[in-house]
């Protein structure tokens, strides 16, 4: 037996029994070790089930439930695609040979390409591992429409079509793609059809080191193929783009010391990022200053105009705003910029839309919101922002289905309190306190330090006649958004375009105040009193 086996970016030491993977040492149990060595000797041909088991556990009674136990251990030390299963005939390890790092030949021939100013990233051809080939087709069409629908996301640089394509059908190592390609990221997957089940497989790997950012599995019947094929390629695109963007936050906080201004903007987002889940206006103002240094280095820099209006909408929104007016008007410079930037990126026009309605300017905000949902179906920001509009415009029904989709293809984002609190928002405009309650007890969990999912659970329980329950709830708004819930109480300040929702609202808020000790309420009593006694 060899001293070593290689293959791509795996090393076996059969005699050590130990096991190598992207330069890293991997545990693995002894018959997982066992299986690995016997699927690497008999690369040349796949191996059934039958045979996998008696070589591995030899004179042993086993179910087969075993080996794919084993099988799933190894495909995510490796990467989903180092063994590929052959439906009713087995498996077959597909890695190619390589030389031991110390024999590795010299760099590549072709010269590396630059990477772009943004993160960048290729969707290989997805591998087809099903018997019927005749259904090939359909893998290729998710791997297209996955590329279609990442490219949509203008904070990203993505390899066209044509050119990964071009790698269909070998067996590459992603540092060399990353290389020949100029990319930080790569995007490989699989699509398995048996029966009347699909699965489509993805993962994100980081090409320079070739480690996993993320991974997932997406199943579904094929009765309805290709509402399935539409619904997994909006969860992979939403879910990469959202990988890419995390990653990238992460090493910006690792890197501080990177003056650029792409490193710069990138800090400065992720700031105003955390301030909006922490409810925190120090992070919102480090955010802009951070903004503004990296606009310095660079004034068409996109992300840092992002951050800028992200921060500084937080402001309006949250009623923290010092001079609302002035504001405003550096908040709209940011919005029309990263408009003549790229008018056919949603971003823009997401912060326009949202701005717009904060200046009162309703029926211009919902067209903008609308606009930037054409624009990219699958951003869940614009989703959120679209379903607030919605709400606030009067058209609470319409808001679900976007705010829905929003929490469905992005379950995982730090934003998710956001989109769930304003689904407990249409649903209290549509009297069904009950329905209301129960998303805003959702939204609580994932954001407990905003004021809005507490606010929302007060006024449910306002309308259900828990009275105990809507103090404590108010209780807790009160110490995350005092300031908030000022401006909203006041006449001006809550924003339904229904005078009933804007005056029902104010007076369930008024009334779960009311229930709370004069000295907790403070400031606000006599406002909660006025409010109180209106009419709904």
């Amino acid at each position: 037996m060899p001293q070593s086996l290689v293959f791509e970016h795996v090393q076996v030491f059969p005699l050590e029994r130990r096991l190598v993977v992207d330069g890293a040492v991997r545990t693995l149990g002894t018959r997982a070790f066992d299986l690995l060595l016997y699927l690497m000797e008999h690369r040349d041909r796949v191996l059934s089930k039958a045979e996998l088991i008696d070589k591995v556990w030899p004179g042993v009674v086993v179910e087969d439930n075993n080996l794919t136990v084993q099988i799933s251990t190894l495909r995510k030390i490796l990467g989903e695609g180092a063994i590929t299963h052959l439906a009713r005939q087995g498996y077959r390890f597909t890695l190619e040979p390589g030389a031991p790092p110390s024999e590795a030949s010299g760099p590549p021939t072709k010269t590396p390409l630059p990477l772009p100013d943004r993160p960048s990233l290729v969707i290989l051809p997805f591998l087809h591992l099903s018997a019927d080939m005749a259904q090939a087709y359909l893998t290729d069409g998710i791997t297209e429409d996955i590329t279609t629908e990442l490219s949509r996301f203008h904070s990203l640089f993505v390899i066209s079509r044509n050119s990964a394509f071009t790698y269909k059908g070998r067996h590459v190592n992603v540092r060399d793609v990353g290389r020949e390609l100029g990319v930080q990221y790569v995007v490989e997957g699989s699509v398995r059809l048996a029966s009347s089940q699909m699965r489509v497989t993805a993962q994100l790997i980081e090409a320079a080191s070739g480690g996993h950012v993320w991974a997932d599995k997406f199943d579904g019947t094929l009765e309805d193929l290709f509402d399935i094929q539409d619904e997994v390629v909006r969860r992979i695109s939403v879910a990469v783009a959202q990988g890419v963007q995390t990653h990238e936050y992460c090493s910006a906080r690792q890197r501080p010391a990177n003056l650029t201004a792409y490193g710069l903007a990138l800090q400065a987002h992720r700031q105003a990022s955390d301030a909006f889940n922490l409810s925190d206006e120090a992070q919102c103002q480090q955010a802009i200053k951070l903004a503004d240094a990296a606009l310095a280095l660079d004034p068409r820099c996109a992300l840092a105009w992002n951050a800028r209006a992200l921060a500084s909408w937080q402001s309006l929104f949250f009623g923290r705003a010092v001079d609302r007016a002035a504001t405003l008007t550096l908040s709209m410079t940011a919005a029309d910029r990263l408009i003549e930037l790229d008018a056919s990126d949603a971003a823009g026009y997401n912060f326009r839309g949202l701005l717009l309605q904060e200046a009162g300017e309703s029926a211009q905000a919902l067209s903008c919101l609308r606009h930037a949902y054409q624009l990219n179906p699958n951003n869940v920001p614009t989703l959120g922002a679209l379903g607030l509009l919605e709400i606030f415009n009067g058209e609470p029904a319409r808001a679900i289905e976007p705010l829905k989709r929003a929490r469905r293809i992005n379950p995982l984002d730090p934003w998710a309190w956001s989109p769930q609190a304003l689904l407990a928002l249409a649903y209290f405009a549509l009297f069904d306190y009950k329905e209301a309650l129960a998303q805003a007890k959702i939204s609580v969990n994932l954001g407990p330090h905003v004021v809005t999912p507490h606010t929302n659970v007060a006024i449910a329980c306002v309308g259900l006649g828990d009275m105990e329950g809507a103090a404590t709830a108010m209780a807790r708004a009160l110490q995350t958004g005092r300031e908030f819930l000022r401006r909203r109480l006041g006449a001006s300040g809550a924003r339904f375009a229904t005078p009933e929702i804007t005056a029902r609202w104010r007076k369930f808020v008024a009334m779960a105040l009311l229930q709370l000790d004069p000295a907790v309420v403070g400031d606000l009593m006599p406002l909660a009193v006025e409010v109180s006694g209106q009419q709904t």
